[in-house]
């Protein structure tokens, strides 16, 4: 089987003025739901000498919101049946819910108030850098994780985005405070670059007239930090970081030169679409949305 000849399920997808993206995608025959927010809010945007701080940050989001503290939040997406799934790469923050259909849109309310309406309070801080620290000290005893965090440092040299753990040293996280989390959230979760992704039963037009609304309401809840991020006129020290960013050093290359052509984030990679099992789950087909295929690399 190559890759035309796989039949895509039906798909929408919008690009609200605000810069963010939708996406809508019909699963029929599942009674399930997914969600999934991806934020451009990756390891490589940790600021200087914070090292760590994009993972601190989303390990904070289900420590409680301005609505509800920590228990409340927990007994939220419990008694859904679910389990919140939040990960940091190098380029992507995300959080995503899979309930059953009936729960919809109180997945879809749950995912955005964890996500844009943090509390950051001062005891849930402290306790999670003193469990990062811990978990840093402890991978100290594992050989390979030592050597794995040496070769990405030497690999990509001192000052490039990429020459960090996502996890970050204990010597930054331990310097770690409220501000600097709210700052982080503040400046990076934007919707300027951010999917709001959705697969479910329903047709990807309800779909969508399901994400626009509710994008909204979390707008309106939380104007600071969700809000359009505002056009401003790039420093060269800037423009700079940003070719080292899309050509990351001899040990990945320049993505885009890689791969002939310039990436579309709507693009599917050909070897994952090639195989049958790519399309058999929801968080399958958000994995064919990944970030780095909306940014593209010129």
């Amino acid at each position: 089987m190559i890759a035309h000849d796989v039949a895509l399920p039906p798909l929408q997808i919008d690009k609200l003025p605000s810069g963010l993206t939708l996406l809508a995608v019909q699963k029929r025959g599942l009674p399930l739901f997914h969600v999934r927010l991806s934020l451009p809010a990756g390891a490589c945007e940790d600021p200087r000498g914070k090292a760590g701080l994009a993972q601190f940050t989303v390990e904070l989001l289900r420590r409680g919101t301005r609505r509800r503290p920590p228990q409340d939040v927990d007994e939220m997406i419990e008694s859904m049946g679910a389990q919140l799934y939040s990960d940091v790469s190098m380029e992507e923050a995300a959080l995503a819910l899979t309930v059953p259909a009936e729960l919809t849109e109180r997945a879809l309310d749950a995912l955005l108030e964890v996500a844009l309406e943090p509390a950051f309070e001062e005891a849930e801080v402290a306790a999670a850098r003193r469990r990062t620290l811990a978990a840093l000290q402890s991978e100290l005893d594992e050989p390979s994780t030592v050597a794995g965090r040496a070769l990405v440092s030497l690999g990509y040299g001192p000052g490039h985005p990429y020459a960090h753990p996502a996890q970050g040293f204990r010597r930054d996280v331990d310097t770690f405070q409220r501000e600097d989390a709210l700052s982080f959230h503040a400046t990076r979760y934007q919707q300027q670059g951010a999917l709001l992704a959705a697969v479910g039963q329903s047709t990807p037009t309800e779909l969508i007239d399901l994400l626009g609304p509710a994008a909204a309401s979390a707008e309106r809840c939380s104007s600071r930090r969700w809000r359009p991020r505002s056009p401003a006129a790039p420093s060269s020290s800037t423009s700079r970081m940003r070719r080292k960013r899309r050509c990351a050093s001899s040990l990945q290359g320049c993505r885009g030169r890689r791969r002939g052509t310039r990436r579309r984030w709507s693009r599917i990679p050909s070897s994952a679409a090639a195989s049958p099992l790519f399309w058999s789950t929801p968080s399958a087909w958000i994995a064919g949305f990944p970030t780095r295929y909306r940014r593209g690399c010129t």
